[in-house]
Parts: structure tokens; sequence; C-alpha cells
């Protein structure tokens, strides 16, 4: 495997590029971290900082402070909301002597997808970190079908991540990559993990051998010159494509020695077979190490 590219600005360029087509300050936005209820946030904290300094920007975590329907929503109320924000500097105090820059906000409301929205609208986040399922602390994960509402809502790309029941950092990251709308975020992301923990990285083009037929010839075809493409771009990664029955034991095969597995988030389309739907929720519940999930986002 080729190792990722050291210089960032490639990497901070694919992020901002689709800000910049609508106009906006691309270096304005931070990465918006969520902070649940009920999470250490230990791991997550890393995670964060991690990916913040190899964008090097800001890292803002934002702690949802969801209340009963019918509750007035007083942010000055201490009672409600002096705890969450105990919480969140207890986490900021805990990144005293990291580089990069960081800050937490509390928001209180009665949706938890409607504050992670609002809240990522409101800062102009650039990134959208959404934590999963944690084996060592069951609570404090975003429900899978409220992790793909957020993403689906988000003009910013968005990443549910899920740590392994032992945090070790990887050795590598293996990406599913798929002709789908998420595409060159999987890529992206795939290169943006490699700079933080430096890693090798490489993607994986996985085609259902049950397909087969003309149509599958032609998009595989075109999924090897898209390998070429890859090997040029500004993110150096290996690209492989093969044939199996299972796409989604496929990539958890392939990621299980790198111990960090990328996926495109649930989409339909005219490549129903390729990773999609089921296959990244599969992924995501069953990978062994960490798994990242990856929303393009509304904007590009």
């Amino acid at each position: 495997m080729n190792e990722v590219a050291n210089d960032l600005e490639p990497l901070r360029e694919r992020l901002f590029d689709a800000a910049r087509a609508h106009g906006e300050d691309p270096a304005a936005g931070p990465i918006l971290q969520v902070f649940p209820e009920q999470r250490s946030f230990e791991v997550d904290l890393r995670l964060g900082l991690d990916i913040a300094e190899a964008l090097d920007i800001e890292l803002l975590l934002l702690r949802p402070a969801v209340v009963p329907d019918g509750t007035p929503l007083d942010d000055s109320d201490p009672q409600i909301v002096g705890p969450h924000r105990e919480a969140v500097e207890a986490v900021v105090d805990r990144a005293e002597g990291r580089t990069q820059q960081i800050d937490g906000v509390v928001r209180l409301g009665h949706s938890l997808s409607s504050l992670v929205v609002q809240g990522a609208a409101e800062h102009d986040a650039r990134l959208v970190l959404l934590p999963g399922q944690q084996p060592t602390s069951p609570g404090g994960a975003i429900p899978e079908d409220v992790a793909e509402e957020i993403m689906a809502s988000l003009g910013s790309r968005s990443v549910v991540y899920s740590p392994p029941p032992v945090s070790e950092r990887p050795s590598g990251v293996t990406a599913g990559l798929a002709g789908g709308p998420h595409r060159e975020a999987v890529h992206w992301f795939a290169g943006v993990l490699g700079k933080a923990w430096d890693l090798r990285a490489s993607m994986v083009h996985v085609i259902d051998s049950e397909a087969g037929g003309g149509e599958w010839d032609e998009e595989l075809s075109r999924l090897r010159e898209e390998v070429a493409v890859l090997q040029d771009a500004d993110v150096d990664i290996r690209a492989e494509v093969f044939e199996e029955d299972d796409v989604a034991e496929a990539l958890l095969r392939q990621g299980r020695d790198d111990g960090s597995l990328v996926v495109g988030a649930p989409t339909t389309g005219r490549l129903k077979r390729l990773v999609y739907g089921s296959t990244s929720r599969r992924v995501r519940r069953k990978a062994p190490g960490w798994s990242f999930v990856v929303h393009e986002g509304q904007l590009s």
C-alpha cells in the first residue's frame, strides 16, 4: 500500500470545495463532534482532536441536552443546563496539552436530531462527528435511525464512528468504495484518517459476484479506471477491485487486519448491489475494529 501524502492542503481543499462553490468562507467552520449523555468520551475526544489536528481546524464539542416535550427551553436554568456545561468543561479540560483549539457548547431542545442539525448550521461546521455504538459503554450512542436522519439533513460532511472494544490505534485504514454519492467523501475521509493516525490506507471496490452480466463487466472496467485516477489523486491511496458473494463480509475481512474500516452511508441508485444500505449497517455493527460511516452532505 502507498503511504498517505504528507501535504495537508489537498485534504483541506477537498473538505472545503463545496463551501467555496456556495460562496462561503471555508476557514470559518470547525469540526463539530456530538457529545451525548452517558458517554465517557475519552476515546471520542482523542479521535476528534486527531482529526482536527490533521486538518488544522477547531474542534467544537456539542452537548445536546434533550428534554421532554412540553418542558420550557430555558438555557439559563442551572438545574437543567448546569450539569451538561460541567460535563463539557471537564472534557475540554482533558484536552490540555494538545495543540489544537477546542471548545464546547450546550444546546437545549426536544429533539436530538434537530439540535445537531441546527448546531451544525449555526456554527457552519465543516465536518460533523456522530458517536455510534461503543462496546465498553453501551450508553451514549446515537441510535442508528437517528444518526441516518441527521446525516441526510446536514449541509456538511458527516461521519458516524464506532470504536472497538479495546481502544488500540489501527495499523491501517481500509475504505469500501462504491459508485454512489458518498464515494468522494469516503475517499477523502480515509485520507484524513491516514494523516491523523500516520497510517497507510487502501481503497477497496467490492462487486457482488452474483450480479454478473455485461453491466457488471462494464462497471468493473469503469472502477478499474477509477483506481488509476485515485492513484494520481492528492491523497495517495492504493485501490483494489474484486468480486465476492457477500459485499459486507468481504469488506469486514479486508478491514480486519487494518483495524479500521470506512464505508459510505446508506444510499440507493443504479448500482444497487454495490456498497450501500444494509451493507454499511452490517459493517458498522460487525466491524471488530474502528468503523466509520461517511455521508457526503448536501453541499456537494
